[in-house]
């Protein structure tokens, strides 16, 4: 996986797979799991759970897993705009 970071391009290794959520200890739905490596720091492994359906095409649930650091970054700048 490619992506522009703040450092550059970010590469990494991507698994998905579905799971069953477990709720109190009950099955619960069927979910996404991700698990990203870094190919700098394999050591380094971030996992993400996504209720998105089973259909939807594995590099769509890659990218938009991938927006996650630019909408994280822009919600500090904004708490730090409006002092929070």
């Amino acid at each position: 996986m490619l992506k522009q970071g703040a450092k550059g391009l970010i590469i990494a290794e991507i698994a998905l797979c579905r799971v069953v959520a477990v709720w109190d200890g009950l099955p619960g739905p069927a979910v996404w799991l991700l698990l990203r490596r870094s190919s700098s720091d394999p050591q380094e492994i971030h996992y993400f759970l996504s209720n998105a359906p089973a259909t939807i095409p594995a590099e769509e649930l890659i990218a938009v897993c991938a927006l996650r650091w630019p909408i994280e970054t822009m919600f500090e700048q904004a708490k730090q705009l409006v002092g929070l």
